[in-house]
């Protein structure tokens, strides 16, 4: 079991800073995630992101995710993560702190996701939180984050779980609704 800070681990920036609001593109070349693209209670990215053209000259090509990169929400209430495993070329609008694995250390990122998902990192990101009006975790202050890694194993075995813990979440959810329907069946039945 490793017991370090994120930063040990982790190499973290900021998300990439739009000059202008965006316009879907349809010519693009890059998807960029905003927090519109967040669903089913922000543990999801969408399929379809706002397309933009990213022109060398901006600088926005460092900013391109790879597969297993980390989404910090940085701002305002929700402060959850979520790693991109999507199939397209993406940047994350500047909402984000971008988490990605440094050389030479293994962890598996839906742990370390789920990890800084749960209550214990959460005291600590709410104890860092500055702003009074849009609440704001600092890059400075996240790379602070303590963190504990099992073995690769241990990880792979909770990511696993952790899955089916959201999958079971998203099945409740859809009986909720389908309950409600038939329910409203029943009532339109009776006073029809």
């Amino acid at each position: 079991m490793i017991k370090t800070k994120i930063s040990e681990i982790c190499y973290i920036k900021t998300g990439y800073t739009l000059r202008t609001s965006l316009k879907n593109e349809p010519n693009g070349n890059v998807r960029v995630i905003q927090m519109r693209d967040l669903i089913k209670d922000h543990t999801e990215i969408s399929d379809n992101p706002f397309l933009m053209e990213l022109k060398e000259k901006n600088n926005g090509f460092n900013h391109i995710l790879k597969k297993g990169d980390i989404l910090f929400i940085s701002k305002g209430e929700t402060n959850r993560s979520i790693v991109f495993d999507k199939p397209y070329t993406a940047i994350a609008s500047s909402a984000f702190l971008v988490i990605s694995k440094k050389e030479n250390v293994e962890y598996d990122p839906y742990f370390l996701s789920w990890f800084i998902n749960s209550d214990f990192s959460e005291r600590f990101i709410k104890s860092k939180r500055t702003g009074s009006t849009t609440p704001l975790v600092l890059l400075e202050s996240f790379i602070e984050m303590p963190v504990i890694l099992p073995s690769l194993e241990k990880q792979k075995k909770g990511s696993f779980i952790y899955e089916l813990y959201k999958q079971q979440i998203e099945m409740e959810k859809e009986l909720k609704k389908l309950r409600s329907k038939y329910m409203e069946g029943v009532l339109q039945n009776i006073i029809s």
